[in-house]
């Protein structure tokens, strides 16, 4: 048999015949509304969260007022692209952070493992590699996801 699908305007499809119900079949779930957003699938298994604060070195503590975001960033052990991002408009410091599976850049990958956490106020509020003005620390070492009270100090301006 030959299937044959017309689309009137985009999200409008028409619905199949279908037999009709019994009285007692529970009813679907309603489609969403046109232009509505699709519902958000579920975090993959396994993410876990990493908590602390960002502090900002008393040197750097003049030039870190006003900045328009920090952005805390999760970096694999090995090359490759942030796995986590939190973006935090009109930071004030010390700052508390909690990064968890919701800040995960690419669906489907878990928040686990060791990561390189940075910190960055960034003077221009855009993502990108740092710039004149913008203000960087990072966690020592490798931080286990799991871990709290994790300090990152501020200590680098570009």
């Amino acid at each position: 048999s030959e299937v044959k699908i017309v689309l009137a305007r985009p999200g409008a499809a028409p619905r199949p015949a279908t037999a009709p119900r019994p009285a007692t079949a529970p009813r679907p779930a309603t489609a969403p509304r046109a232009g509505a957003a699709p519902p958000r699938p579920a975090p993959a298994p396994g993410g876990g969260t990493i908590s602390g604060r960002v502090e900002v070195a008393p040197g750097l503590a003049r030039k870190a007022e006003g900045k328009p975001v920090l952005f805390l960033i999760a970096w694999p052990e090995g090359p490759g692209p942030p796995i986590a991002v939190l973006r935090v408009g009109n930071p004030r410091f010390p700052l508390t952070f909690t990064l968890s599976q919701a800040n995960v850049m690419m669906q489907g990958r878990p928040f686990t493992g060791k990561v390189r956490l940075v910190a960055r106020v960034d003077a221009d509020g855009s993502a990108g590699k740092p710039r004149a003005g913008d203000l960087e620390g990072a966690a020592p070492g490798m931080v286990p996801v799991g871990a709290a009270n994790v300090v990152i100090v501020v200590d680098k301006e570009y």
